[in-house]
């Protein structure tokens, strides 16, 4: 398992309980180690939505429910426009009791770069460095579940970002940031949530039966369902998230030329690469099988999700993959990740 997640209060809400569920299924297959730290209140601040950090990255989140447009800023309220029948909108203000969204993020950002400036002796005793962490180095996130809108209008400034969940979770979570901006040890990361006083959470080992505790870490179930998806590694060659299951053919296409079904737009990419054949099992569970179509830069697998470890297909051949295998298309790579069906009683 590489994340672990900890909070201070348990969130109660869907949205935020959804989040924890959708963070663990993108990052507990990474080869990356990350923490996050939900709902929890550093001394001296108010409570914190999400903070998810790996060795090169931190990342600092407000996190909120909207599925309708949003127009908002640095400035000034949020508002968000519900659609009525008749075609008109209703405006709702976003926070009406609290700040804006934008300035609750920031608040978040402060209370946490703080709190870890002060703690910073302790944070990293007896850690071998060149300097301490620059914490101001974190970045900053508006997150809307369960997506942005695609008609918002949100103008943030830089680094600061507005984002929907399924992108923040799918794509911008895998980034790296500059080289030394950030960088932090899995001791330091365990250090943190300790030092707050939070509950680790340890779901079951998910592999595909295990269950997602929902409500507490002791009652209560909440069964993910089923998918196969594509998760982009690292690059902006094509979407940063293709979903296999959404896809009702037996071989999916995969390559440069518009006629493919997952389309990368990288100079390494044959027109025609690879496919990915979906096979049945007696029971009805899909498996996924990739073959490569005889392409310049070939294909390869990770099975275990370790790109040291990967292999080139021959095109003779083809190789299965499991959640959180690694396929790499040329140069662009992407992580498989699957829940499979519930299997019946």
């Amino acid at each position: 398992m590489t994340v672990d997640i900890w909070f201070g209060q348990w969130p109660t809400d869907d949205a935020t309980q959804s989040m924890v569920g959708d963070l663990y299924r993108v990052l507990q297959p990474q080869p990356k180690h990350y923490t996050a730290l939900f709902t929890f209140i550093p001394e001296g601040g108010l409570e914190i939505d999400l903070v998810v950090m790996k060795q090169d990255f931190i990342f600092i989140v407000e996190h909120k429910f909207c599925e309708w447009k949003i127009v908002g800023g640095t400035e000034g309220p949020w508002k968000a426009f519900e659609p009525k029948p008749d075609g008109q909108f209703e405006e709702h203000t976003m926070n009406p009791v609290n700040s804006s969204p934008f300035r609750q993020m920031r608040t978040s950002y402060e209370n946490f770069v703080n709190w870890s400036s002060r703690h910073h002796e302790e944070i990293s005793k007896d850690v071998t460095r060149q300097s301490f962490v620059n914490w101001r180095k974190a970045r900053s996130y508006v997150v809307i579940s369960p997506k942005l809108h695609p008609d918002s209008q949100i103008e943030m400034s830089k680094p600061t970002k507005c984002l929907g969940r399924d992108y923040f979770l799918n794509y911008e979570l895998l980034q790296s940031s500059i080289k030394g901006e950030i960088e932090l040890t899995d001791i330091e990361m365990g250090r943190i949530p300790k030092m707050l006083n939070l509950n680790l959470w340890r779901p079951p080992e998910f592999d595909g039966t295990g269950l997602l505790d929902k409500t507490s870490m002791l009652t209560g179930a909440w069964k993910p369902d089923p998918f196969a998806e594509l998760v982009a590694y690292g690059h902006h060659s094509s979407v940063s998230v293709f979903h296999l299951s959404d896809i009702a053919k037996k071989v999916i296409t995969v390559g440069r030329a518009p006629d493919n079904d997952l389309v990368i737009k990288d100079s390494s990419i044959s027109a025609h690469h690879a496919v990915i054949q979906v096979d049945t099992l007696p029971n009805g569970q899909k498996f996924y099988m990739v073959k490569d179509s005889g392409s310049r830069n070939g294909t390869y697998i990770a099975f275990n999700g370790k790109p040291d470890e990967e292999r080139k297909i021959d095109p003779d051949n083809r190789f299965g993959l499991k959640n959180g295998s690694l396929v790499r298309f040329g140069s662009v790579a992407f992580t498989f990740l699957e829940q499979k069906e519930q299997p019946k009683p």
